[in-house]
């Protein structure tokens, strides 16, 4: 079974007859997003890399800033035709006609997309919910051992962000008994192999980082902070600032779970550090930047520091996108501008 992913050849080769980076494309989409709608984006290199290898596609926002950065209009880029791949497929669901019952998963990815069908990520996820369990745990489940690596991690790179959407809508126990424990030690174990480690850890980090979220729903928070733990890990295993970093701020929730007010201040320090770390402001996720200061600001507040509380709201309400879900880390967090 090989990967089904379509790299898009005309968003590869507008960038290179630039001679453009992929973080040079990623910093120019962030100064467009301030100068056409005077907003932080959260575009970094390894997104624009993901769009044009094919493993996921640019939402209408990223889209329309994509079109004015080239001079090219949607059709021109490769944006338009049905989608490619179950995450794709996830994104892009057109709502079945009501008098339709009888659907199943390969229908659903034959449908032409047009933008006036598109609907609610979380009402796709609750209709795929039903039908895809048994198909995104059948090949690893059934046929492993007849798999290469990268059919392997090509399965785990679509079926992580499903998992997160899955848990978003409900799936709690099927995602944290069936998904994870059938997912996480494939991701392990690639990590080891030669040619696989970073982008098996950068997988392996939002696997870990979910497992720590729904071990702090069934109030296992010595669990929770292991696997958050492992997030940190891997992150730093795929040099990937910003999953080190969501991986981080989840610790920092652990940490106030288990009333450790100076592990919590730790946590969100160490996350700070690390945005600051980063050489460009659009190679951290704002979405997390404000997370980070919103969890700066409540840490503070238990050591009654008020001066250094009330300036990281405020640069949290400054940090925080317009719209979290077109955030290139919204994905595998569950942050808004509300969450504490």
């Amino acid at each position: 079974m090989r990967s089904e992913n379509k790299p898009n050849g005309v968003l590869r080769q507008q960038r290179l007859k630039r001679g453009w980076s992929l973080q040079r494309v990623a910093d120019a989409l962030y100064e467009l997003s301030l100068k056409l709608h005077a907003r932080h984006c959260g575009a970094n290199g390894d997104m624009i890399g993901e769009w044009e290898r094919g493993i996921k596609v640019p939402s209408p926002f990223y889209r329309e800033l994509l079109c004015h950065l080239y001079e090219m209009d949607a059709e021109q880029l490769g944006f338009m035709g049905p989608p490619k791949n179950t995450f794709e497929a996830i994104d892009m669901f057109v709502l079945i006609k009501e008098g339709d019952k009888k659907h199943d998963s390969s229908k659903i990815c034959s449908y032409q997309i047009l933008e006036a069908d598109i609907v609610n990520r979380r009402e796709a996820t609750k209709q795929l919910g039903a039908l895809s369990l048994p198909l995104i745990t059948s090949p690893l489940t059934q046929a492993a051992h007849l798999l290469h690596n990268e059919e392997i991690l090509s399965i785990c790179v679509t079926n992580i962000p499903i998992c997160w959407r899955l848990y978003f809508d409900g799936h709690l126990s099927e995602v944290h008994h069936v998904l994870l424990p059938l997912y996480i030690p494939q991701l392990a174990a690639l990590t080891n192999e030669t040619g696989y480690q970073e982008r098996a850890a950068s997988v392996a980090s939002k696997a870990f980082l979910l497992a720590a979220v729904i071990e702090m729903h069934y109030r296992n928070n010595r669990n929770a902070l292991i696997n958050a733990q492992q997030g940190v890990f891997y992150g730093k295993l795929a040099a990937d600032l910003n999953l080190q970093i969501a991986s981080l701020i989840q610790q920092g929730n652990i940490y106030f779970s288990l009333k450790q007010p100076l592990e919590e201040l730790e946590a969100y320090q160490k996350a700070h550090h690390l945005c600051q770390k980063a050489r460009y402001s659009s190679e951290v996720s704002p979405l997390l930047r404000g997370r980070v200061y919103i969890g700066l600001a409540k840490a503070y507040s238990q050591f009654k520091e008020e001066k250094e509380s009330l300036h990281c709201l405020s640069m949290a309400h400054e940090r925080y996108p317009e719209h979290p879900e077109e955030d290139s880390a919204f994905s595998y967090t569950c942050h808004s501008r509300y969450t504490g």
